[in-house]
């Protein structure tokens, strides 16, 4: 019994650039992923309960970074709202590269933009986490 039918040619990329490319806007979807998780977990230096801002990121990093819905589908409004934000860095960039939706100029962009988000979120954190541990009581014993 057949359950789906494939309506779409699926083919690897052929141009040879594509694949260090992707490797490196991957290993950078991580790290981007990696310092966004962190600084919204950094709310645990002022708040007895996390989960809430957890719950609120991972639905903001689900919908805008193109996990659900990719980003290309979005309204003109939306998507430039989204590609404002570092969400597509971590799913919709390493996509658009790997089908090879992007190429020259703009691949070369995707890729800087990423390191950019890297750079920028992961400062933010230090900040945050150096502010954090100034004012940290620890109660118990």
């Amino acid at each position: 019994m057949v359950v789906g039918v494939v309506v779409f040619e699926l083919a690897l990329p052929g141009n040879p650039l594509v694949w260090p490319t992707f490797v490196v806007s991957v290993a950078l979807a991580v790290l981007v992923s990696y310092a966004f998780r962190f600084l919204y977990n950094l709310v645990a230096f002022w708040l007895l309960d996390h989960r809430g801002i957890g719950f609120i990121s991972s639905l903001a990093v689900n919908f805008f970074s193109g996990f659900v819905i990719p980003t290309h589908l979005f309204p003109a409004w939306l998507r430039t709202f989204a590609n404002a934000t570092p969400f597509p860095a971590m799913i919709q960039t390493p996509i658009d590269i790997f089908v090879g939706t992007a190429s020259g100029a703009r691949l070369a962009l995707l890729v800087l933009a990423q390191a950019g988000w890297a750079v920028v979120l992961l400062a933010a954190g230090k900040a945050v986490f150096s502010f954090g541990t100034r004012k940290t009581v620890f109660q118990g014993g």
